[in-house]
C-alpha cells in the first residue's frame, strides 16, 4: 500500500444481529425468544449454540447469562475480529451492512407480514458496537471511522412506526466515529452520503452512498419520499428500462449530495442490496445478472462510482474488475445465526464469510489490491480461519467437522462465480468477457501475508 491509496474494510455483506444473535445481547423485548419464522428465535439460539433443536431444557441459564455479560461491550459476538485481525497499515474507513430492524417494540399494528423479521433491541446498539467501534487492528493510535449501511430488506421489519420512533433515534447512540447511510425521515435524509475525511490525505475524502433494490426483496412501500420515511429503493434490476430508472435515481442521490463527478475529493463507494440469496439457484438469475452488470457498468461509466459493495447473497459471489474498478456482486455473510441449521441451498456454495480489505488509488478509484480474510461463526462468535485446515460445526450431523483445505474450495468457488458473474461463459472461456475492459478477479490463497498476519488470506493484485 502506498501513500496515494485509500484502504477500505468491508465487513462481509450481511451482518444480521437479530433472532438468536439478539438473544445473546443484554436487553430483550418481551417474548423475544418467541419471535418466529420457520421456528422460534429461542430454537435458533439452541441450534446456533450446538444444542439439540427439540430439547430447550438443555440450555443452561448460566451459559446464557455468561454470553449476555460478555456482549455488554460486544466482546463475544465480535470474537476474533477484536483479537486476531491485525492489519498493517490499518484501514482508513470501515463499511458494514446492518441487516435487521433496531426497535424496542415488536408488536405494533404495522409490522409487515414478510416471513422473516429480524429484530435487535435499541438499547443494545451502544453496547454491542462498543468494542467494534474502538478496534484499532494493531498499532494504530486511534480507531478508524465506520459506516453503517442500512438500505436493505430487513431495516423496517417491525414497521414504519417503530422505525421512526425507535430505530432512527437509536442509531444516534452508536459509539465512536460512526456514520449511518441509506435510511432517514425523508428521501433527502435517506439519500445523504457519508463523507469521511482522510487525515493522512489532506483535503481528500471517501464518499459512501447506500441504496437497495426490489429484486433483493425490499418492499417498494419502504421507499422514502419527501413526506415519508424509509430508504432509497431502486426498481428490480430485471430489464434495461429498469436499469435506466435505477441509474437516474442513483444520479439524483449524488446530485442531492453535491457529489458531481469528477470534483468530489476522493473515491465514491456505492453500497447496494441487490439480487437473490443464492446465485444461479434459479434459472432467472442468469438473465437477471446481465442487468445487474449493466447497472454496475453504467454507474461507473456515467456517474463515476469507484467501488460497488454489493450484498444480499448468503455466500460470496463473483468479483469483477471493470475498467480497473472493483465490483463485488455479493460479499456473503459475516455475522448471523445460520451455523445452527442446514439450508437446502447451501450445498452448492462455500459459506465461509470474509472481511474484504480493499486498496483504492486515490487519484482514479482503481483497485490497487484486494485481500479477503476468511471467517465463520462458531457458537455465535465471529472467528477467523487461522489455517488451511480448520474445524466447523456441521448441523447435518450435529458435530464439528474438519475441513482439510476449505480455503482452496472457497477460492475456487469465488473464482468460478466471478467468471459466471462477468459473463465469461458467453465469450468462449478465453479469460476475458466480450467487453475487453471487464475481467473476473482471480484470487489466490496465501498461507501467510504480512498485511494481515496470523492466518491464510485470499489475495488479488491487478497486473500493471
Amino acid at each position: 500500500m502506498t501513500n496515494h491509496q485509500a484502504r477500505l474494510l468491508l465487513h462481509g455483506g450481511d451482518t444480521m444481529l437479530g433472532r438468536a444473535v439478539q438473544l445473546t445481547f443484554p436487553y430483550q423485548a418481551p417474548n423475544e425468544e418467541m419471535i418466529r419464522d420457520s421456528t422460534t428465535a429461542g430454537t435458533y439460539l439452541l441450534m446456533a449454540l450446538h444444542y439439540p433443536r427439540n430439547n430447550p431444557t438443555e440450555l443452561c441459564p448460566h451459559e446464557l447469562k455468561r454470553l449476555r455479560d460478555a456482549n455488554r461491550d460486544g466482546s463475544y459476538i465480535w470474537g476474533d475480529y477484536l483479537s486476531s485481525v491485525k492489519i498493517n497499515p490499518p484501514p482508513d474507513v470501515r463499511i458494514l451492512n446492518l441487516e435487521n430492524a433496531v426497535t424496542t417494540s415488536t408488536t405494533n399494528y404495522d409490522v409487515p407480514l414478510k416471513g422473516i423479521n429480524y429484530h435487535m433491541h435499541t438499547k443494545n446498539i451502544p453496547l454491542v458496537l462498543a468494542r467494534f467501534a474502538s478496534a484499532t487492528f494493531g498499532d494504530a493510535p486511534h480507531p478508524c471511522p465506520y459506516v453503517i449501511s442500512m438500505a436493505n430488506n430487513h431495516a423496517l421489519d417491525f414497521g414504519r412506526l417503530a422505525f421512526e420512533r425507535e430505530t432512527l433515534p437509536a442509531l444516534g447512540t452508536m459509539p465512536g466515529d460512526a456514520y449511518v447511510i441509506g435510511i432517514g425521515t425523508s428521501i433527502l435524509n435517506a439519500a445523504k452520503a457519508a463523507r469521511i475525511q482522510l487525515p493522512l490525505h489532506e483535503g481528500r475524502h471517501v464518499n459512501c452512498i447506500s441504496v437497495t433494490t426490489v429484486c433483493a426483496g425490499t418492499p417498494p412501500s419502504w421507499r422514502a419520499t419527501s413526506t415519508q420515511s424509509g430508504m432509497v429503493v431502486l426498481p428490480a434490476l430485471e430489464s434495461s428500462p429498469a436499469v435506466q430508472k435505477a441509474v437516474e435515481a442513483t444520479a439524483s442521490v449524488l446530485h442531492a449530495n453535491d457529489l458531481s463527478w469528477p470534483h468530489r475529493g476522493g473515491p465514491l463507494v456505492l453500497s447496494i442490496h441487490w439480487g437473490p440469496n443464492w446465485a444461479y439457484l434459479d434459472h432467472d438469475d442468469t438473465w437477471a445478472q446481465v442487468f445487474r452488470r449493466e447497472f454496475a457498468h453504467r454507474v461507473m461509466d456515467e456517474l463515476g462510482v469507484d467501488l460497488i459493495y454489493g450484498h444480499s447473497s448468503h455466500h460470496i459471489r463473483g468479483l469483477e474488475l471493470y475498467r480497473g474498478k472493483l465490483i463485488v456482486y455479493g460479499a456473503g455473510d459475516l455475522v448471523n445465526d445460520y451455523e445452527g441449521f442446514a439450508n437446502r441451498d447451501d450445498a452448492a456454495y462455500n459459506t465461509l464469510g470474509a472481511l474484504f480489505l480493499v486498496d483504492l488509488d486515490m487519484n482514479n478509484g482503481t483497485l490497487a489490491q484486494l485481500c479477503l480474510v476468511p471467517t465463520f461463526m462458531n457458537r455465535l462468535s465471529l472467528q477467523r480461519v487461522k489455517s488451511r485446515s480448520y474445524e466447523r460445526w456441521d448441523p447435518t450431523c450435529s458435530r464439528m467437522i474438519e475441513h482439510t483445505d476449505g480455503l482452496a474450495n472457497l477460492c475456487e468457488t469465488i473464482n468460478r462465480l466471478s467468471r459466471l458473474d462477468v459473463g465469461l461463459e458467453r465469450s468462449g472461456g478465453e479469460g476475458h468477457t466480450a467487453d475487453s475492459e471487464s475481467f473476473p478477479v482471480e484470487l489466490r490463497v496465501e498461507d501467510e501475508w504480512i498485511g494481515v498476519p496470523g492466518g491464510p488470506v485470499l489475495l488479488y493484485s491487478p497486473a500493471k
